[in-house]
C-alpha cells in the first residue's frame, strides 16, 4: 500500500477514533459500532503501560453473515487474492488444532521495499475467532488476529482485526527511519489495519475483486 498517500486519512481516523486501552472488542454492542461510525471502519490503538504500540485494532461493518467472512479469512492460501502486499500464502496442518501459516509479502516504505518472508503459529476457535504468534521471519515479534461479531440480526458482521509487528527488528534503514519519524510506526501499523479490512469487505461482497499483483 501507499503510506505517504494514506498518511492524511489515517491521522484523521487516529483523531476520531478516540484510540483506548484494552478494549474488548467483544463486549461492544454491534448496533453501537454501526451508530458510531455509519459502517465506516474504526481504528482502535491500545498502548503499553511504559508507553509504545501494543496492540492495534481495526473493524469493519461487512454485508454477509459470519460464517461466510469466516470461510473467506481461514482460507489462507489465497489471501493473496486480496490482501495488500501479501505475493504468496502456504498453510499447513500441525494436527493439534494450530497451523502454520508461511507469508511472503512486498514490503515498501519510503525509499525501502523489501521481499519479507515469515510463518505465523495459527489457532482457530469457536467459528469466529482466530490468534497467531511468530514462529519465525523477518521480525523478531508479530501478534495479531481475527474476530467476528454477528450484526443486524446475523445478516451482518463486524470484523476485527488485530495486529502489532516489531518494524524496527527488520534492519537498521527501517529502525533508523522509524527513530527519526517516530509518528511513522504508528502510521503504518494503522495503515494495515484499515486497508486489511476494507480489503476484507470488498472480497466478501465482491468476490471477484483482486488485490493488485505486488512486483
Amino acid at each position: 500500500m501507499n503510506r505517504a498517500a494514506t498518511l492524511a486519512s489515517l491521522l484523521f481516523v487516529l483523531l476520531a477514533a478516540s484510540p483506548a486501552s484494552a478494549l474488548d472488542v467483544t463486549r461492544v454492542e454491534p448496533a453501537t459500532i454501526e451508530s458510531l461510525t455509519g459502517g465506516a471502519p474504526m481504528v482502535i490503538v491500545e498502548e503499553e503501560p511504559a508507553g509504545g504500540l501494543k496492540l492495534v485494532t481495526g473493524g469493519v461493518l461487512i454485508a454477509a453473515p459470519p460464517s461466510v467472512v469466516w470461510k473467506v479469512i481461514t482460507d489462507y492460501d489465497r489471501y493473496a487474492e486480496w490482501m495488500p502486499e501479501v505475493t504468496e500464502v502456504k498453510a499447513s496442518d500441525n494436527g493439534d488444532g494450530t497451523k502454520n501459516v508461511m507469508y511472503d509479502l512486498l514490503f515498501e516504505l519510503s525509499i525501502i521495499r523489501r521481499k519479507m518472508n515469515y510463518t505465523l503459529l495459527t489457532t482457530e476457535t469457536g467459528g469466529n475467532h482466530i490468534e497467531w504468534t511468530l514462529v519465525e521471519g523477518d521480525f523478531d515479534k508479530s501478534v495479531g488476529g481475527w474476530h467476528l461479531t454477528p450484526a443486524r440480526g446475523g445478516k451482518a458482521t463486524i470484523a476485527w482485526y488485530s495486529t502489532f509487528t516489531n518494524l524496527k527488528s527488520m534492519g537498521r534503514l527501517v529502525k533508523g527511519l522509524l527513530e527519526e519519524q517516530p509518528a511513522l510506526e504508528m502510521a503504518i501499523q494503522v495503515s494495515t489495519a484499515v486497508t486489511v479490512v476494507q480489503k476484507l469487505r470488498e472480497r466478501v461482497e465482491n468476490p471477484q475483486a483482486a488485490a493488485p499483483p505486488a512486483e
